[in-house]
């Protein structure tokens, strides 16, 4: 839904939360073995501590499965939060999938610059 300015409309309820409740409904149908899904924590890095929005852990065919998740809510996305996301991702101690979740706008050099950082963008409409 859209507000009179054009701007996306999700009822009062951050894009986390809309994330968060996605997640959790996924890991309760699905059969995942040891599944952890943590929202706005924070995780030591190599050099600093993080904040995180959505962390997903759990087991598939016998492999420890991470994924951070960046969730931007009303702003267009930018090269510079590809570019911190990218950072975290890389000072985290151990490897993670990245996924960059939004609900307005990105900049075209943002989306190519996730793109060869390996980070899936998805675009979240609750529509």
């Amino acid at each position: 839904m859209k507000d009179n300015n054009g701007n996306n409309k999700n009822n009062g309820v951050e894009l986390i939360d809309l994330i968060f409740s996605l997640y959790e409904y996924r890991i309760n149908r699905e059969n995942l073995i040891n599944p952890k899904l943590f929202k706005n924590i924070r995780v030591k890095g190599k050099n600093i501590e993080h904040k995180i929005d959505i962390y997903i852990e759990f087991v598939q065919m016998n492999n420890l499965e991470r994924t951070v998740i960046k969730t931007i809510d009303k702003i267009t996305v930018t090269v510079d939060d590809v570019w911190q996301f990218d950072n975290i991702l890389k000072d985290l101690k151990f490897f993670s999938k990245g996924v960059l979740y939004y609900n307005s706008k990105i900049d075209e050099k943002a989306l190519e610059l996730a793109k060869n950082k390996n980070i899936q963008v998805i675009y979240f409409d609750v529509v």
